[in-house]
């Protein structure tokens, strides 16, 4: 059953998979089609400088450009940790850090994810309550047209639809995070299936997971897990269309949520994000964090010393 099955790291254990995932997920510009047409603006955006234009198009017409839900924290992670982890191609970017005292650079990708939300933060391009939590009041403004983008999952969509927005207005495209003609885009697994070992019917079981995995509508609201089928949501179709670099997503390792649990930075939270958008000199903020990073590493390496010391005492 797991022949086609991407997240080859995950619910593993000595070599054996434990589960199957129930669909994939992605992140990318989850867009008004009726706001572009009122704001005049013709494409896509392909580019970050299209994307920035694109901004003050909608801003002009009098749309919130982008809804960045800054008061809601949680929707932060698609500018910090989300954004870096797959901009550059590397799923591993995250786990990597743990070999740096100074991940945190103005010139490299979290210098750059940052400073584009800061960009968009300074010209007016998000919502203007930006300390209220509006996730609620955000989808419905999207799916009026009041709101032109979001930068969020593809499980917004559903969201959205539900908001009461119509299908073929809502669209869905990768996030340009620079100028070049193409770009990654992540690709995660949602939650995962399986069977388990005290069933009495496994035969049954596994005919379900199959069912439910391949044959319900429960895994349309997902890109397929499976390689070979295709996507069931137009907008899943029109972000594909755009070619973007899939990025498989890989678990994070042991050391690198040992280290942020050591350094006290929560990544999946946006806490930290929040922070880095609203600071007034962004390197003394990268500075903070840095430090932070490093005595965590420094701690992390000399926790595994006493245990050796002792076993060269004996």
């Amino acid at each position: 059953m797991a022949a086609q099955e991407k997240f080859t790291t995950f619910n593993i254990y000595d070599g054996k998979r434990y589960g199957l995932s129930t669909g994939s997920t992605t992140s990318g510009i989850v867009y008004n089609k009726q706001a572009f047409k009122k704001a005049g603006i013709e494409r896509v955006p392909q580019t970050l400088d299209e994307f920035y234009a694109a901004s003050a198009k909608l801003k002009q017409a009098g749309i919130i450009p982008l809804y960045m839900n800054y008061g809601a924290v949680w929707p932060l992670r698609e500018w910090g940790n989300n954004l870096v982890n797959y901009m550059t191609g590397n799923p591993d970017y995250l786990n990597n850090m743990v070999q740096e005292n100074n991940p945190w650079k103005i010139d490299n990708e979290w210098g750059q994810a940052i400073a584009i939300a800061r960009t968009m933060v300074a010209k007016g391009y998000v919502e203007d309550q930006l300390f209220s939590n509006n996730w609620e009041i955000s989808k419905t403004k999207l799916a009026q047209g009041e709101a032109g983008m979001y930068l969020q999952g593809n499980w917004t969509i559903r969201q959205i639809l539900d908001a009461g927005a119509k299908s073929e207005d809502i669209g869905f495209f990768p996030f340009p995070y620079d100028n070049k003609p193409t770009h990654y885009a992540a690709l995660n697994p949602d939650w995962f299936i399986g069977v388990s070992k005290f069933s009495k019917n496994k035969e049954l079981a596994m005919a379900w997971v199959e069912y439910f995995l391949k044959k319900t509508s429960y895994t349309a609201n997902f890109l397929p897990s499976d390689s070979s089928e295709e996507p069931a949501l137009p907008q899943y179709s029109e972000f594909l269309s755009y070619h973007p670099k899939l990025v498989e997503a890989t678990v994070q390792t042991d050391a690198f949520i040992d280290m942020a649990n050591r350094a006290k930075l929560s990544f999946w939270s946006g806490d930290y994000i929040q922070e880095l958008l609203a600071a007034p000199d962004l390197q003394k903020s990268f500075d903070e964090l840095n430090e932070k990073w490093k005595e965590a590493r420094e701690g992390q390496q000399a926790s595994s010393v006493p245990q050796a010391s002792a076993v060269q005492s004996r």
